[in-house]
């Protein structure tokens, strides 16, 4: 349940180049804040001027082409993390409008969280023919019994609708 270890590496180095870079434009180089914080902090400026380093991305040669792709698909949300399957994890973006099967970059999700039944708020992009996280989560919150139901509700309302993507080659245009 977790993308190819040679394929995911090099989307975390490049992933991380591309928002350092986005770091040291919008806010800045200094070191004063961690890791987490800086990436966290660029993805959310990447969001708010996504054209502006799209463009950025398509100009520069040092980024793999399934990589930029895989950049340029990022979904930022709070998701409901309902459980494991045998291949994949189930999410449900927290408005229900959309689930997902998604796997993990390095190690599968519930080993991240030692938990299953979590809203969090994280990244979810199309990588090597799978959904996987970006790999920075922000406050993960075990879900309650009744919350566990009402998403699991809507699991299954958008598995009825089509509104359930394993690949993302289900994603209608």
């Amino acid at each position: 349940m977790v993308i190819d270890q040679n394929l995911a590496n090099r989307f975390i180095a490049q992933y991380k180049e591309f928002l350092l870079h986005i770091h040291a434009v919008e806010i800045g180089d200094g070191n004063d804040s961690g890791l987490i914080k800086r990436l966290s902090a660029a993805r959310n400026c990447y969001l708010s001027e996504r054209q502006k380093y799209n463009d950025y991305l398509d100009g520069e040669p040092g980024y793999d082409s399934d990589i930029k792709a895989a950049i340029k698909s990022l979904d930022v949300a709070d998701w409901a993390y309902l459980r494991d399957t045998e291949h994949f994890s189930l999410f449900v973006k927290s408005n229900g409008t959309v689930g997902m099967a998604v796997i993990g970059l390095t190690q599968p999700i519930k080993e991240i969280f030692g938990c299953e039944g979590l809203y969090l708020r994280t990244g979810i992009v199309q990588l090597g023919g799978h959904y996987t996280i970006d790999g920075i989560i922000a406050d993960p919150v075990k879900l309650g019994e009744g919350y566990q139901t009402t998403y699991g509700k809507a699991f299954t309302k958008l598995v009825e609708r089509g509104g359930f993507h394993e690949t993302p080659q289900t994603v209608p245009p």
